[in-house]
């Protein structure tokens, strides 16, 4: 598992071609290097750029995947949270008034 990890964050070959020809990975030229119609801004902690649009050759800025997945998992904590806490109040009711736990007709 950390090999993966690891050959994930080493440079790639395209990384050192690029900075031996002194361009910069880190920006964006749409639709390519050579014949570029816009260039992205440098990716920020919030958003990073891609080339979209016809032909690629428009710059779009898009909200990091982590921002997204953390606010999954925020929103997903709170409904658990109140779930819990409407179990804990139905149940909590059920005793004070000593009724059954049953939702159908018992015998």
């Amino acid at each position: 598992m950390l090999f993966c990890l690891l050959s994930l964050l080493r440079p790639t070959m395209a990384d050192f071609t690029l900075q031996s020809m002194g361009i910069s990975n880190e920006t964006i030229h749409c639709p390519d290097y050579n014949d570029a119609v816009s260039s992205c801004p440098q990716e920020t902690a919030i958003f990073y750029f891609s080339c979209c649009g016809d032909q690629n050759m428009y710059c779009c800025k898009h909200i990091q995947t982590w921002i997204i997945v953390s606010c999954g998992v925020f929103v997903g904590l709170i409904l658990l949270i109140s779930f819990a806490a409407a179990m804990k109040c139905i149940c909590s009711y059920r005793r004070r008034t000593k009724q059954s736990y049953s939702f159908g007709n018992t015998l």
